[in-house]
């Protein structure tokens, strides 16, 4: 059930359009890693001053992400507390055990165990990223529940680190004074080696190798970013260039190579009759 309820929860982060830290580590990569390549033949004084600028807002957008998840868990968290939901003492109890198995196996083994979260928090983006990728490419709302399910509920299952849950989690349980564990053990031995390994786990594992499988396919990667990493504040579009062919997104090597095997490439879009 705990699974269902992490995917009914991310399905509606991915289905309302709003910010998750994990899924970002996903997207804001590819977005940088699509300007630099649909750029990388006209790089000019101006457009290096245009890829600075994208690569600040990506960051920025990045970390405002995260301080704003962790804002929101003490917000939940403080409502929580106000409205004494936690009086039961039998979700007290409960909830210390899920802190246990995310701490005491950590602290136990010392710096080993560090970058045994580390790692955990690798694998479980790896998983998170590939349910917010899977659900971009439903156009429905039941399509987008399914890609969600099984990455989601497989993460769940082997108890990998997601920052975004261990923060609300951890937020509940230290800001209503129901934890053994300080404020510095708990960034210190989970969020930011979790936050760290995140990042890794999204960027690399899933943004890098899907960018590279579909780098030659501009609507399926604009799909998936979001206009949002996209679209600057003034109007300008900081990622999208519209002037850019699609021999420039495939680049010289993999246009030699369809030449050499007498493949015509067809730009996106057009299609043999």
């Amino acid at each position: 059930m705990l699974s269902v309820g992490f995917s009914f929860g991310f399905f509606i982060v991915v289905s309302s359009g709003a910010a998750l830290f994990t899924e970002v580590n996903v997207a804001v990569p590819v977005s940088m890693y699509f300007f630099r390549l649909s750029h990388k033949k006209r790089i000019s004084g101006h457009e290096k001053d245009v890829l600075f600028k994208h690569c600040l807002r990506c960051m920025r957008f990045w970390l405002t992400v995260w301080i704003g998840n962790i804002t929101g868990a003490i917000l939940v968290a403080t409502f929580f507390k106000a409205g004494m939901v936690f009086s039961d003492q039998g979700y007290v109890d409960h909830l210390e055990d899920v802190l246990i198995g995310k701490m005491d196996k950590f602290i136990e083994k010392g710096a080993l165990g560090w970058w045994s979260a580390f790692a955990s928090a690798i694998a479980g983006n790896w998983l998170v990223g590939m349910a917010a990728f899977l659900s971009s490419s439903a156009r429905s709302l039941l399509g987008k529940y399914i890609g969600v399910l099984p990455p989601v509920t497989l993460f769940v299952s082997l108890g990998l680190q997601h920052s975004p849950a261990n923060m609300g989690y951890f937020m509940i349980a230290l800001i209503n004074d129901e934890t053994k564990y300080t404020w510095g053990e708990v960034f210190g031995w989970n969020l930011i080696p979790a936050s760290l390994g995140n990042i890794i786990g999204g960027s690399m594992m899933v943004g890098c190798s899907f960018f590279y499988a579909f780098a030659a396919q501009e609507e399926r990667l604009w799909q998936f970013i979001g206009d949002e990493l996209v679209t600057g504040s003034d109007g300008s579009d900081f990622g999208r260039d519209d002037d850019a062919s699609t021999d420039d997104l495939m680049g010289e090597d993999s246009k030699q190579d369809s030449e050499a095997s007498g493949n015509e490439i067809v730009p996106a879009g057009e299609s043999h009759v």
